[in-house]
């Protein structure tokens, strides 16, 4: 099973659009995998967190989407010259071992010109931490609004063909 993480809790987000086309490459290469949107994390997850890390929903997201997940791709839009707060707390949230051995792949979205180059950097450092086999080749997506139709799909044809060769070599990995 392949977790793709949409790394940001805002709605209607660029990176969840980028989510859901790397979705569409998998399953078509015969791939089970599932989106797994920060959207999806308790309203009060900051909080409840902070209080007492073993509640039942949080626990429940990461049996369904991280534990069972051999791979993880991890679509990081930019925020402030880096990465989502909101990711680098349900990073920190997650027992370190249902992380161990992983592979991961990563994305970077951004309206600039870096593609999120410098968050991605930063969130390997911790990965590496973690004992997580990063993928080396980071994609960075820049001019994501330009890329976007009005339906909410990617359409840029350059950068699906980029996302098709980095789900390849991620496979193989």
């Amino acid at each position: 099973m392949i977790t793709i993480i949409s790394g940001t809790n805002r709605q209607f987000s660029k990176t969840l659009i980028v989510s859901q086309a790397y979705e569409e490459i998998l399953k078509q290469s015969g791939n089970e995998c599932q989106i797994f949107s920060l959207l999806e994390l308790p309203v009060d997850f900051a909080f409840s967190y902070l209080s007492d890390p073993k509640t039942i929903e949080f626990d429940s997201l990461i049996n369904k989407y991280i534990r069972p997940s051999s791979k993880l791709i991890i679509i990081l839009p930019e925020y402030q010259g880096t990465f989502p707060g909101i990711f680098k707390l349900f990073l920190d949230g997650i027992n370190p071992i249902d992380l161990q051995h992983k592979k991961v792949a990563m994305v970077g979205v951004s309206d600039g010109r870096s593609g999120n180059l410098r968050g991605l950097d930063q969130i390997s450092n911790a990965l590496n931490y973690l004992s997580v086999s990063v993928y080396p080749y980071n994609l960075p997506i820049s001019g994501i609004k330009k890329m976007v139709n009005s339906e909410f799909k990617l359409v840029d044809e350059v950068t699906l063909k980029l996302l098709q060769k980095h789900a390849k070599g991620f496979l193989e990995f």
